[in-house]
């Protein structure tokens, strides 16, 4: 990701106009040295170029501290975690299978093939949450 976010800012600069620019951080940084030597220097050269962004996106408040103590901007801080509410997002199976069925053409009561269907024609499931 970092070296990602080190090819906005050259290619940015090579623009003639000015766009935003929106970093992304999606790990943490426990220790640094564990990270291979180039990684390390990229890690440090965009601390100091991180005024650049508008965004510093992370996908928690643990990564998002343990990068500042790096150097990176605090102000550029959004942080959008991963996963969802389990509580708040539960599929809802009975209206899926109905879907699935219908847009199959197989109605109410098919049954489905013992075999699966190729991924380009099975019907997509999230799985449950427990």
């Amino acid at each position: 990701m970092s070296h990602g976010n080190l090819a906005t800012i050259l290619a940015a600069t090579s623009l003639l106009r000015q766009i935003p620019i929106v970093w992304s951080a999606h790990r943490t940084i426990y220790d640094l040295k564990a990270d291979k030597k180039l990684a390390q220097v990229v890690i440090r050269v965009l601390a100091l170029l991180s005024a650049w962004p508008e965004r510093i996106t992370y996908v928690s408040q643990v990564g998002a501290r343990q990068y500042e103590a790096i150097g990176y901007r605090a102000d550029r801080r959004l942080v959008m975690p991963y996963g969802f509410d389990c509580e708040q997002l539960q599929p809802d199976a009975e209206a899926q299978q109905r879907s699935s069925r219908t847009r199959f053409g197989r109605g109410n009561t098919a049954h489905w093939p013992s075999r699966p269907l190729p991924s380009d024609e099975g019907p997509r499931q999230l799985p449950y949450c427990d």
